[in-house]
């Protein structure tokens, strides 16, 4: 097999073309990375999510309705707690646990479960609340 030999001008007009194909494609790539994501969203269904919000709310709940109902079934004992002293110069710990208990400001009667976690939360804070069975 003989090698063709190829002459410069010919080399030249070859590497123009392909520079000129380079350059096309480079062009029209973009465009048609463009046209393909305007048209996308078109193409798929839309589909209704829930927000972040909705959907951690929902957990919320559920996890609320379960433990309502482990913890305080119907024959349940319930306890009125009052908050009668302030909690400022306490402890962080004291402050959480008025916070626990459900209780946001002065003289607000919450009702909870009589339970032993309850009971602990109380004795706790027994210098802070009042406590009606």
């Amino acid at each position: 097999m003989a090698k063709t030999s190829t002459s410069p001008e010919e080399t030249t007009t070859k590497k123009a073309a392909v520079k000129t194909v380079k350059t096309v494609k480079k062009v029209m790539t973009p465009v048609e990375k463009t046209v393909k994501k305007v048209a996308a969203p078109a193409e798929k269904p839309v589909k209704k999510t829930a927000s972040p919000v909705e959907k951690v709310t929902e957990k919320i709940t559920e996890t609320t309705a379960k433990t309502v109902k482990a913890v305080a079934p119907a024959a349940t004992k319930m306890v009125k707690i009052t908050q009668v002293k302030s909690a400022i110069g306490y402890s962080k710990v004291h402050k959480a646990t008025i916070r626990a208990l459900g209780i946001h400001r002065m003289h607000e009667t919450v009702e909870q479960a009589d339970t032993p976690a309850l009971r602990g939360m109380l004795r706790r804070v027994s210098n802070l609340v009042v406590v009606e069975e």
